[in-house]
C-alpha cells in the first residue's frame, strides 16, 4: 500500500443462507492507508443494512491482515489523511432509500472526494463498474487480498 494512498476496498461478506446475491456477497468500504504494511490505516464504511445504517470508521485498521478482504483498489493519494476522513464522514445514510447499500454510500463518498479533488476520477460509474469484476474475479478465484493500481 501507499502512504496516504485511498483505497476502494471489497470486503467478503458471506451469504445468507439461500442467498446469493452479489450484494450480499462483497461489503465496499474505503481505506486510507498510513504505511505501506497497511498497518495503522483507517477504514471508512457504513454497516448495518435496511433501516439500521451507521457510519463507522475504524482506526487502526490492519488492511492487508483482514481474512475478509478480497480486494483493495486505489483511486486516490492524500497528504491530509484527516481531511479525507472529514469529507467522507460527512456523506450521507439514506436509510429511508430502497436501493441504499454499502456500495451506493462508498460510490457517494468517491464523488466527493473527487469533488474536494482529492480523487481525480472522470468516470465514477465506470470506476464502479471495474470494482465489480474485480470484486467478481477474486470471490470466483478466491483470491488472497489484491492490491490494483
Amino acid at each position: 500500500m501507499e502512504s496516504g494512498g485511498i483505497y476502494i476496498a471489497l470486503w467478503r461478506r458471506p451469504a445468507e443462507a439461500g442467498n446469493t446475491s452479489v450484494h450480499q456477497t462483497f461489503h465496499w468500504g474505503l481505506v486510507i492507508a498510513r504505511n505501506p504494511t497497511g498497518r495503522d490505516s483507517t477504514c471508512c464504511h457504513v454497516v448495518g443494512g435496511l433501516s439500521t445504517w451507521a457510519y463507522e470508521t475504524k482506526e487502526p485498521y490492519n488492511a492487508l491482515q483482514s481474512l475478509l478482504a478480497l480486494r483493495f483498489c486505489r483511486i486516490g493519494c492524500t497528504d491530509d489523511i484527516g481531511r479525507a476522513v472529514r469529507i467522507i464522514e460527512r456523506v450521507p445514510i439514506s436509510v429511508d432509500s430502497k436501493t441504499f447499500t454499502c456500495r451506493t454510500w462508498t460510490m457517494g463518498a468517491v464523488a466527493e472526494l473527487n469533488k474536494a479533488g482529492i480523487v481525480l476520477c472522470r468516470n465514477i460509474a465506470g470506476l464502479e463498474r471495474e470494482m465489480w469484476q474485480l470484486g467478481l474475479q477474486a470471490h470466483s478465484n478466491n483470491d488472497t487480498p489484491f492490491l490494483s493500481f
